[in-house]
């Protein structure tokens, strides 16, 4: 078996071989004939830089402050007021498109177990 896997190998070495040959004649030489070769610059020459006069350091300055997202910003403050009831939001939201609630909605019935009886014994 290990004769096989060997055999295998071999002839997948190959043909990734073959076809980087073939890859390399067909693609990469035509482009590099066709391309004109690079022309250098000449160097052009410097001129001898002319000594300014030294000016004094200029004093520290603070680092800029941060910039604050708004909404990271809220994050950092505790929420004042009472809290939030479910459907303040979706009310408050509807209050600032302009959206008319349709009425209110309709009673909850009370259900009846454990939670609603609390003095009596729950066994």
């Amino acid at each position: 078996m290990a004769w096989f896997v060997a055999q295998v190998w071999v002839l997948c070495a190959v043909a990734f071989l073959l076809g980087a040959a073939v890859t390399w004649l067909l693609f990469v030489r035509p482009l590099r004939r066709a391309r004109p070769p690079v022309p250098v610059p000449e160097p052009v020459p410097t001129a001898l830089p002319v000594a300014a006069p030294a000016e004094p350091p200029a004093p520290p300055q603070d680092p800029p402050a941060p910039p604050v997202d708004p909404a990271l910003a809220a994050l950092d403050m505790p929420p004042t007021g009472p809290p939030e009831r479910p459907g303040h939001r979706a009310r408050a939201a509807l209050d600032l498109l302009g959206v008319e609630p349709s009425g209110l909605a309709p009673p909850i019935p009370q259900q009846h177990g454990p939670t609603d009886d609390e003095g009596r014994d729950a066994r």
